[in-house]
């Protein structure tokens, strides 16, 4: 019995054993939990701590890129500011964080370029908050946050782009910072007439790059990672007009020499920058930079001759005759219904009448002949004719009577009749433009052949070739639903009786021609705004059918062919004939060319209704946008120094 009663009373010495060391770990297990638990806090302390002071430090930044705006304006007086940051720590610094150049124009050999400063603020986790030429950003493993974007600003057109440029000779600290502009350097103020590149090169380009690329959306941007760099072009708004120099208000402007046909007549007025030699009846003035020549083969001029050189009359003039040089007038001419006015000499034959006054700069000589009006001359005066000697004057100045009559001198006389030189550019580089930007994009120059009909819309053509060897012998261009711009890479011509016809040409719309080739008409084709067989002799339009050519185009008719429509093919080569004729020739509307001459039986009219009616082409191939975002026309860029420094 004493051993059963000894193993009964082991058991609760036991249960009282297991109690002790299940009441310590549970305190061990307390005690465990509760340093996890400190240990979380003391994590989660840290990093509000830490996002406490990012946020602070931001503040501060947005702060300080506020107050350097304003010190970049205030030119006579430092600003100051308390930078709010944890001074305890070497957080914020300043660096030379690269540079910044400026380009204007495709080969600038001397951009602007200067260092770009920046100021920056690493925390503990690697955090970075960065000013730089405005900007403020934030950078953590995740990415980069704009907290302020630079102060870029695009608006109608006009792109203003401020830089602050920081330097600093310290290592910035929480306190008390001042700021003082230095110079400023306007590098590009007004309008954008070529392009415009900026480079930024810094470890921080790829904020730079977000920025134009998604906030700007203003020139095209490139980057080089290699070298830390960042490039955005700007260029020029792209300008539709073709540079067309023309009013289309004489019948003929020609940039070289105008000889025009034996036979026939020439309606309206014609000039040309050199010789003129006048072979028809012109019912209209004859106005040259050069000489003029109006021989036998003429009946009359109606209007008047005015030239700037010498001017021949061998036949009728209705109107006044006016030279910068000397002025003769043949027998074969029976009368100069006007005024005779010369820089230089004045010779008259024997038998042609002036129906007014001679005004001479140099001698005037006379034949018998009738003068209606007075002689003035600052040299000689021998004429055994009309007007009598109490008629005759000499005077030292001949721009005194001249004014008298005109109410100005010979050169403001001459300037008034003749107008502005021409300075027409040939369109060569608009033209070739077309052709390269149809090629380059791809698209399809076909040839066009009798038979063929053309509808609203810009068309790439290889040629033009209308004759009767087709299934018809019309090329047909239909206006109904808008122009018709053709631009074509080879030649233009019209053989064999073919015909180029306009329907529903009452539409108000017009068809142009940009040809970087020649045209041709052989005996019988015709070309007019019309879709019957004949061209009309009356409601003539030659706004409808417009021709463009280059400075190396000619324009030629042969035979019996008819033309209702505008030439306009400019050149600066003296010996380019543009516009050549031969047979019988019907040209109703206007012409700008490099040259002119015609022979055999030409009717050239004026079109008197285009003055009022033609409006100047632009570029079919270009949009008149930019392909890199907004149109920029006018660009500011202005470069502001700062200095940076702890009080």
């Amino acid at each position: 019995m004493s051993s059963r009663g000894e193993s009964q009373a082991s058991v609760p010495e036991k249960r009282g054993q297991s109690a002790v060391l299940g009441l310590i770990v549970l305190i061990g297990l307390v005690a465990v939990v509760s340093i996890g638990m400190l240990l979380v806090a003391g994590d989660a302390t840290t990093d509000v701590e830490q996002d406490a002071e990012t946020e602070r430090v931001e503040q501060s930044f947005l702060e300080l890129s506020q107050e350097l705006e304003t010190a970049s304006s205030a030119r006579d007086a430092a600003r100051e500011m308390a930078l709010d940051i944890d001074g305890g720590r070497d957080a914020i610094q300043y660096r030379d964080a690269g540079e910044i150049t400026i380009a204007l124009g495709t080969n600038d050999s001397n951009p602007f370029t200067r260092d770009l400063g920046a100021i920056e603020y690493v925390a503990d986790d690697g955090t970075k908050i960065v000013y730089q030429g405005g900007g403020v950003w934030r950078q953590t493993e995740t990415g980069v946050t704009p907290i302020s974007e630079p102060n870029v600003q695009y608006g109608d057109g006009t792109l203003n782009v401020p830089i602050p440029r920081i330097a600093s000779d310290q290592r910035l600290e929480s306190g008390s910072i001042r700021m003082a502009a230095g110079n400023t350097s306007r590098v590009h103020p007004g309008s954008l007439e070529e392009p415009v590149t900026i480079t930024i090169t810094s470890e921080y380009y790829e904020w730079w790059e977000t920025h134009f690329e998604d906030e700007l959306a203003v020139g095209t941007v490139t980057t080089d990672d290699s070298a830390e760099r960042v490039t955005v072009t700007v260029e020029p708004p792209i300008d539709p007009s073709l540079g067309v120099d023309a009013n289309f208000d004489q019948a003929l402007t020609i940039d070289g020499t105008l000889a025009t046909s034996s036979g026939g007549t020439t309606t309206g007025d014609v000039r040309a920058s050199e010789s003129v030699e006048v072979n028809s009846d012109v019912d209209g003035n004859v106005l040259s930079e050069g000489d003029v020549h109006v021989t036998t083969s003429t009946n009359q001029v109606t209007g008047d001759v005015v030239a700037e050189g010498d001017i021949q009359i061998d036949s009728d003039v209705q109107g006044d005759v006016i030279a910068g040089g000397n002025i003769s007038v043949a027998s074969s001419a029976s009368t100069v219904g006007g005024n005779v006015v010369a820089g230089g000499d004045v010779t008259v034959d024997n038998g042609p009448s002036i129906g007014n006054d001679v005004y001479s700069n140099g001698s005037i000589t006379t034949g018998w002949n009738s003068i209606g009006g007075e002689l003035y001359a600052t040299g000689s005066i021998s004429a055994p004719s009309t007007p009598p000697s109490d008629e005759h004057e000499n005077v030292s100045d001949i721009d005194g009577p001249i004014s008298g009559t005109y109410g100005t001198g010979l050169d403001g006389l001459l300037s008034d009749r003749l107008g502005p030189d021409a300075n027409r550019e040939p369109l060569d580089d608009a033209i070739n433009g077309m052709v390269s930007a149809g090629e380059t994009g791809g698209e399809t120059f076909r040839t066009i052949e009798s038979g063929d009909t053309l509808e609203a819309g810009t068309h790439y053509v290889d040629q033009i070739d209308a004759s009767s060897n087709g299934p018809h012998n019309t090329v047909t261009f239909d206006v109904q639903d808008g122009d018709i711009n053709v631009i074509v890479r080879n030649d233009i011509s019209l053989a064999a009786n073919g015909q180029i016809r306009v329907a529903n040409a009452d539409s108000g719309n017009v068809v142009r021609f940009y040809s970087a080739g020649n045209f041709s008409m052989q005996g019988g084709t015709s070309l007019c705004p019309t879709t019957s067989n004949n061209c009309p002799n009356s409601n003539r339009d030659a706004k409808v059918l417009q021709f463009y050519g280059t400075s190396n185009s000619t324009y030629t008719f042969n035979g019996n062919s008819v033309f209702h429509g505008l030439i306009y093919a400019p050149s600066d080569d003296d010996d380019n004939v543009a516009v050549a004729g031969g047979g019988s020739l019907e040209l109703f509307g206007s012409v700008v060319a490099g040259g002119f001459e015609t022979n055999g039986n030409t009717e050239l009219t004026y079109d008197d209704t285009l003055e009022n009616r033609y409006e100047e082409p632009t570029d079919p191939t270009a949009d008149g946008s930019s392909d890199s975002g907004s149109v920029v026309e006018y660009l500011n860029i202005t470069v502001y120094e700062l200095r940076v420094e702890n009080e």
